[in-house]
């Protein structure tokens, strides 16, 4: 599923137009990064924790040529998710 197709279920489940579910879509999204950004954890009751996790810069070895590099810092986004979405996830399919 992409970010159409996202758009096409909503806008057909909440029986507004696509160019208003791309709204709320997009709106989410962003508000989900300025959130992790501000290194906030995102809590969706019964869905999951997402959570910005930083990793500093650091020395490595490039195994081929022996030669040492610096891996800038980066951040990582971490999902976590909760136990009635592993509990759909995993239910039997009728």
């Amino acid at each position: 599923m992409n970010k159409k197709d996202l758009t096409e279920i909503i806008a057909e489940r909440l029986n507004i137009s696509q160019f208003n579910a791309e709204l709320i879509i997009d709106r989410f999204l962003r508000n989900m990064i300025y959130t992790l950004r501000k290194n906030e954890k995102i809590s969706i009751s019964g869905f999951g924790v997402f959570e910005n996790m930083r990793y500093e810069s650091k020395s490595v070895v490039n195994p081929r040529t022996k030669e040492k590099m610096l891996v800038p810092a980066y951040n990582k986004v971490r999902f976590k998710p909760g136990q009635l979405f592993l509990n759909k996830l995993n239910e039997k399919q009728r």
